[in-house]
């Protein structure tokens, strides 16, 4: 056992634990890979290790045409490039992996060295995600990158489509359904309730005019729920009045669309209002810093894992990690490079642990987990590998020293007589701090099977 909090970088390959295979687990997200067309060496070896930490690979080229082939030969999840005074080729550049299939989904970030609001709108005009001007904060442009490439999903957003015109919802579903969206139409008003409980959509696509009931009178039903705040309403109508546009906004709608629409109409106004929220309930639920969830939707999270569990069955874990000695490297190498390893420990966990586990920041350098269907010997395996490959990783202070560090587990199986998730919380906390107590570096089962007995070492 390992009981400094940090150590230099000659020290990192001491102990190490073997961490379990992607194939054991089966859901280690790919690296995104990065194209660098950047001309100085040094920004790339800069941005490598910035983009290295949050778990993409970076390749380079060295001016437009080694680009150019870079990208026939491979899409790029992502461009970064340093623009020249006159960008005519690297706008060139930026159009043409636009019309390449798939190009739309490539995120590019351009590095301008005119630093005029003109000059920067220019550049995102010609097709760029985002713009920097000097001078650069490379922290901010990682961050920014790794925002772009976590805002897709691996589940097409759901529309749920309110009409009683049989021709109208079929247009609809077949607009939005070619358009990659997964459709659900509710013909019958009186059905709405319980067709927006069991699909959960991500937009509702309203008619007004609706037998018993209108439009307005449902959205003001959906809008009385603050859970419901940022899910966006469009309203499909035939009247086109002041008034009718006044009435959308009062009843909470987003946008206004007026029959028959325009197929392309339709599916940019769906694909921007999706967006839009996409990007608040970031805001809201993520930590701005790891892009975990906040310890509010963790616990939220976490509930519902517990009640689908009660109803289901199975096994799911919850663990509480606690960063080793976080103030002292605060304190040694600066608060920039403690944000750095509350980075790095978040993209770890994000990438190892399935869609469907639970990851949030609880508060601080303290992480909580709910891995759903393991149970806590499969949890116990997965995170000594991520303590191991953890404890391997360098991390890179400001003045450029490097240093590695740790931290230490509770873990606590969901009981079948589990009562609470207050109760669930409380015994993975209470490993965790017996954990800490016994050196720090080490994971601890909390033993529910026989009350009063204490928990178990697992490292």
């Amino acid at each position: 056992m390992n009981e400094r909090p940090w150590h230099d970088r000659q020290d990192a390959g001491r102990g190490g634990l073997p961490s379990p295979s992607s194939q054991d687990w089966g859901d280690e997200a790919r690296r995104a890979e990065v194209l660098a067309l950047v001309g100085d060496p040094h920004v790339v070896t800069l941005l490598s290790q910035l983009l290295g930490e949050l778990s993409m690979s970076v390749r380079s080229a060295s001016d437009p045409a080694a680009a150019r082939a870079a990208v026939a030969d491979r899409l790029p999840d992502a461009l970064v490039l340093d623009l020249p005074p006159e960008p005519g080729a690297t706008h060139g550049l930026i159009d043409l992996i636009r019309r390449l299939p798939g190009g739309h989904d490539v995120v590019i970030i351009a590095l301008s060295g005119r630093d005029s609001f003109l000059g920067q709108t220019e550049v995102i005009h010609a097709g760029a995600d985002a713009c920097f001007g000097p001078p650069y904060d490379w922290e901010a442009i990682a961050l920014k990158l790794h925002a772009l490439l976590d805002r897709g999903g691996v589940n097409p957003p759901r529309i749920l489509t309110v009409e009683d015109d049989p021709t109208q919802a079929a247009f609809a579903r077949a607009v939005l359904e070619a358009a990659g969206y997964h459709v659900r139409v509710c013909a019958d008003p009186r059905d709405f309730g319980d067709e927006f409980a069991a699909f959960g959509p991500d937009l509702i696509l309203m008619d007004i005019m609706l037998p018993g009931i209108d439009g307005y009178d449902l959205a003001r039903y959906v809008r009385q729920s603050e859970h419901n705040a940022t899910l966006p309403i469009v309203f499909l109508t035939s009247h086109g009045e002041l008034h009718a546009r006044i009435k959308t906004a009062r009843a909470g709608g987003d946008d206004h669309l007026l029959k028959p629409v325009h197929p392309s109409l339709l599916v940019s106004t769906v694909a921007g209002r999706l967006e839009r929220a996409r990007l608040l309930r970031l805001l809201l639920n993520r930590d701005g810093l790891t892009r975990l969830y906040t310890h509010t939707c963790f616990v939220e999270q976490a509930e519902r894992v517990l009640a689908r569990r009660r109803r289901d069955g199975g096994h799911a874990s919850l663990v509480m990690i606690d960063l080793d000695h976080f103030k002292l490297v605060n304190d040694t190498y600066g608060h920039q490079a403690g944000d750095r390893v509350l980075v790095a420990l978040a993209t770890l966990l994000r990438h190892r642990v399935q869609r469907t586990d639970v990851v949030g920041r609880y508060g601080g350098e303290e992480f909580a987990m709910v891995l759903d269907d393991l149970d806590a010997r499969s949890a116990a395996s997965l995170v000594t590998g991520l303590l191991a490959d953890f404890g391997a990783r360098a991390h890179r202070a400001p003045d450029g020293r490097t240093f590695t560090a740790t931290f230490s587990a509770g873990i606590a199986p969901l009981d079948e007589r589990a009562g609470s998730l207050e109760g669930w919380i409380r015994d993975a906390d209470g490993a965790l701090y017996v954990a800490k107590h016994r050196g720090r570096s080490e994971i601890v089962v909390h033993d529910g099977e026989r009350p009063g007995a204490e928990p178990q070492q697992v490292a």
